[in-house]
């Protein structure tokens, strides 16, 4: 085996080890990935929870003070 093919076998083993610890860094990021997407989605999760019940006091809140509006309204234009 001439120098020339020890040192092209040498820089590829140099090179997968490369690639290998790219692949490392490339796992890491994608289990990195997938803990932030649940986080995310517990978040959404938590936003449509929120939304739902903003609407339902809102509603509450809303009617109650029309109809206390319409009660001060009657008893003020009564007199």
């Amino acid at each position: 085996m001439s120098n020339t093919e020890k040192e092209i076998i040498r820089s590829l083993g140099r090179v997968e080890g490369r690639l290998g610890g790219i692949d490392e860094n490339l796992n890491r990021i994608v289990e990195r990935l997938d803990t932030h997407s649940k986080r995310l989605g517990s978040v959404e999760a938590s936003l449509a929870n929120i939304k739902g019940k903003a609407t339902v006091w809102g509603l509450i809140a809303g009617t109650s003070v029309s109809v206390l509006f319409s009660l001060l309204k009657d008893k003020i234009f009564k007199i």
